[in-house]
């Protein structure tokens, strides 16, 4: 069952290394890397995509590209000389597709570069983001998350009174597009969620056993642009 919505997410992996210094001589940053889907190795090149080089205020530019027929872009700027150590952002600044990614985004930076730090924007932030140090070159995969869709049927096969079953679908990280129902004894659910594919998403439950409840967790790994179904009995 096909259906069109999206989840999307951006994700940077940074790998810096430092070039050779010179007194008196300003040194470049280098950012390129290439614009792919989240859990697969394929690039995104249906069409340019917008990404920018920031300094850590957000608003001054320092350089923007988009990227290539390969979904490949490059950045750079150097620094003048005198300048106080700046710390950069990777921007991605353009339209996402509603048809296929969502516009939730989320960004993880994994760098070796000093003074980094690792961002986690939510929804409403800037577009994908990570912070690093100038006079390196670093290499930034962004990616965004293909959209899915979880068809969850909910049985309780034996109903006694005060069965209770709690359930929170939190797609592929926690806190992210989550959903939350609790069922009662004798109820017979079929819901269709958003999720995220290629990834495994995560859904939680509790079932009510005498006087507590017993918490377990179902990986389930979602196909793009797909409707996977999962029944939960209890």
């Amino acid at each position: 069952m096909k259906n069109p919505f999206l989840v999307l997410g951006v994700f940077l992996s940074i790998t810096n290394c430092a070039p050779e210094k010179t007194i008196n001589h300003p040194e470049p940053t280098l950012v390129n890397g290439y614009l792919m889907v989240l859990g697969t190795n394929d690039t995104i090149r249906d069409r340019p995509y917008k990404i920018a080089l920031l300094r850590n205020s957000r608003r001054k530019v320092y350089d923007e590209t988009y990227t290539d027929d390969n979904g490949y872009f490059e950045l750079e700027h150097i620094s003048e000389e005198g300048d106080n150590p700046v710390v950069y952002e990777l921007r991605f600044d353009d339209h996402i597709p509603d048809e296929t990614f969502t516009g939730e985004i989320a960004v993880f930076v994994d760098t070796l570069a000093p003074n980094s730090g690792v961002s986690q924007l939510r929804p409403g932030s800037y577009k994908g983001r990570g912070g690093f140090s100038s006079g390196f070159q670093s290499w930034a995969n962004v990616t965004l998350e293909k959209r899915a869709w979880l068809e969850l049927e909910v049985e309780n096969i034996d109903p006694q009174l005060g069965d209770q079953i709690r359930i929170k679908f939190v797609s592929h990280r926690a806190g992210t597009g989550s959903w939350e129902h609790t069922f009662y004894h004798g109820q017979h659910w079929k819901i269709i969620l958003p999720g995220v594919g290629n990834v495994e998403n995560i859904l939680e439950y509790s079932v009510k056993i005498e006087d507590g409840f017993v918490p377990k967790t179902e990986r389930i790994l979602l196909g793009e642009m797909d409707t996977t179904y999962f029944k939960l009995e209890y």
